[in-house]
């Protein structure tokens, strides 16, 4: 029987429960591989491509591999501890300084990433792949401006590293009002106590009082008053979207995402409109993904408004209020 792998982080409970369902419901043992695992290189023919690797203690050849699901990032190929000995017994037995090992060591670690490259590249040529490795993080201007020329309705945005030139924005009276986001994916930390993260937030007199006159290139863009938010499950061409009624709590207004847990927002399935389907289809095949998380916002105006795509496709927050049971739907695009 073949395998389906699926690369993903310890604790992650998507993945467990998608697992679960392949291993359950469709009687096959998936192959899962955590961030911190780690696989062992053993063989590449390139006469016969051919492939072997090692994990979990297993040997397995790359055409053991029906599917692969690209849910996390994992770390590639190990590097044996013989090696890491044999890097410092070189160094000795050559009389060179640390610099040397470091050196020596970089280039080990380098070619293991090589290898994992081109092991990545042999998967999405010989199993179905879900996700693309390759992709696992967007810049959102790249985007915007993809988005754009396909003609999807995307917010005024700008990149400022002035002070002077937030508040001619501020005070331009064609904007209605200013935001301003993270540039690039969002900051996620947890400590033992606390969890830290970067959210959308209104620019307001305070924000711009508080603001230095130069800072790093930061992203602003015109808030969008909506109607309600949207976000959507791209699997394989079909939409599975959920309709979110943030902007009914001050709280969450602004960023949905600032979840207010004693009174969550309201929320239901929805079905995009055709039109916007296929500019996100198109969207989405040009970036060369097959799965993955869109945000839109319905405006007051009625129009649909781009806002940012997920490569990693959370899904949880709209499988189940929604009751599309996505996670059975990755097991059985997977599995079959």
């Amino acid at each position: 029987m073949k395998n389906v792998l699926i690369f993903t982080i310890e604790g992650d409970l998507t993945s467990t429960l998608v697992g679960d369902i392949i291993k359950y419901y469709f009687k096959s043992n998936p192959l899962r591989i955590n961030g911190g695992d780690g696989l062992d290189f053993i063989s590449y023919d390139l006469g016969k491509d051919e492939f072997f690797f090692v994990a979990h203690g297993r040997y397995y050849s790359i055409n053991d591999i029906h599917s692969v699901w690209y849910r996390k990032n994992v770390n590639g190929f190990n590097v044996s501890d013989s090696e890491l000995i044999g890097i410092e017994k070189i160094k000795t037995e050559l009389g060179e300084t640390e610099l040397f090992e470091k050196n020596l060591r970089s280039n080990v670690i380098a070619n293991r990433k090589d290898l994992f490259a081109i092991f990545l590249k042999m998967l999405t040529k010989h199993s179905k792949s879900l996700g693309n490795p390759f992709i696992m993080g967007l810049n959102k201007m790249r985007i915007l401006c993809m988005a754009k020329s396909i003609g999807l309705t995307i917010p005024n945005s700008w990149i400022f590293t002035k002070k002077e030139d937030v508040i001619k924005i501020v005070n331009d009276t064609s904007v209605r009002s200013l935001i301003t986001k993270p540039i690039e994916e969002g900051f996620y930390y947890f400590s033992e106590n606390y969890s830290y993260n970067v959210l959308t937030s209104r620019v307001d007199n305070y924000f711009i009082e508080s603001l230095p006159k130069d800072f790093p290139p930061s992203f602003f863009q015109e808030e969008i008053k909506k109607e309600f938010e949207i976000r959507s499950f791209y699997i394989d061409g079909d939409f599975y979207s959920m309709a979110i009624f943030s902007q009914d709590d001050q709280q969450t207004e602004i960023d949905y995402r600032n979840y207010n847990l004693s009174h969550p927002n309201k929320v239901c399935a929805y079905t995009l409109p055709l039109t916007v389907r296929k500019k996100l289809r198109r969207l989405f095949n040009e970036i060369g993904l097959n799965c993955g998380s869109v945000d839109l916002i319905k405006s007051v105006d009625g129009d649909f408004v781009f806002l940012e795509i997920n490569p990693v496709g959370q899904f949880g927050m709209v499988s189940r209020p929604c009751n599309y049971n996505l996670e059975y739907l990755v097991a059985k695009w997977l599995i079959e």
